[in-house]
């Protein structure tokens, strides 16, 4: 007699197993490693029982045995092992624009992270904690983690993390009179936005590598962050001061060619 796991989950097990000569007369007891015992009648609906055990706590491996009882005789017993999953997502997830690490609570001994366009990346594990590096900046990686139990790799839980997005590089500005142009080399790895926020003015975001801020005053320096974004995730803010042009600056020339205009009418060029 062989009984499989149907579902798993972080609390309990539904457990199923052939019924001994398709007999309904055969009964059957459920004994865990502490020796509690659990009695199970037979049925005449199908060809299988199937049997729950709950409530049980996430991450851990559980031992039973099954006896079958026919007129009060029991069998020598099936052993067999049981792992609940994890709840990954009640861990928290330390993420750089390179790694991921974390502490989860429960078995596990081995973990991938992927992220829909490389290959799997195998993870560090060391007891409860797990660790990748290497990884793409702003990339989403979805995290698996499993237990190796017996011959069967069981999936104990998986979470998607996003990492930090890179720095914003090259920045610079280009003064005008009422406005600035801002200008920065596109960051590595993956981003889908960058916030441009103007201090004491207000932020918005853009999907490319340069922006126009206008309606700025003249003759005032304006500090100017830019942050790289990936989904909610943000970068590390780069810093730059922009400084106005005086209007002074933009009406002189206006103003000698408004005098050479009327010198010229008045015959003096």
């Amino acid at each position: 007699m062989r009984v499989n796991v149907i579902t798993r989950s972080e609390t309990q097990l539904e457990l199923e197993w052939t019924k001994v000569n398709n007999n309904r007369n055969y009964n059957y007891i459920l004994r865990d490693s502490n020796g509690a015992k659990t009695s199970i009648t037979g049925s005449d609906a199908g060809t299988t029982m199937k049997h729950t055990v709950s409530p049980l706590c996430a991450g851990i491996k559980y031992s039973f045995t099954l006896f079958t009882v026919f007129e009060g005789v029991s069998s020598t017993g099936y052993k067999f092992s049981v792992v609940t999953k994890i709840n990954c997502a009640a861990s928290r997830w330390n993420v750089s624009n390179s790694t991921i690490e974390a502490e989860v609570l429960g078995l596990f001994s081995m973990a991938t992270a992927h992220n829909g366009s490389d290959g799997d990346v195998t993870g560090t594990v060391r007891r409860n904690k797990v660790s990748f590096s290497n990884l793409y900046p702003g990339a989403t990686y979805n995290v698996s983690l499993y237990y190796q139990l017996d011959e069967e790799q069981l999936l104990q839980c998986s979470h998607s993390v996003t990492l930090v997005p890179a720095t914003v590089t090259s920045l610079s500005c280009e003064s005008r009179n009422h406005s600035v142009f801002l200008k920065w080399e596109e960051p590595f790895g993956l981003w889908t936005e960058a916030e441009v926020n103007v201090m004491g003015i207000g932020s918005h975001l853009v999907r490319r590598t340069d922006v126009k801020i206008a309606g700025l005053e003249p003759s005032r320096t304006y500090n100017i962050s830019v942050t790289s974004l990936s989904g909610a995730v943000r970068g590390p803010n780069q810093w730059t001061s922009c400084q106005t042009t005086s209007s002074m600056v933009v009406l002189v020339p206006e103003v000698v060619i408004m005098l050479l205009g009327l010198l010229t009418s008045m015959g003096y060029v």
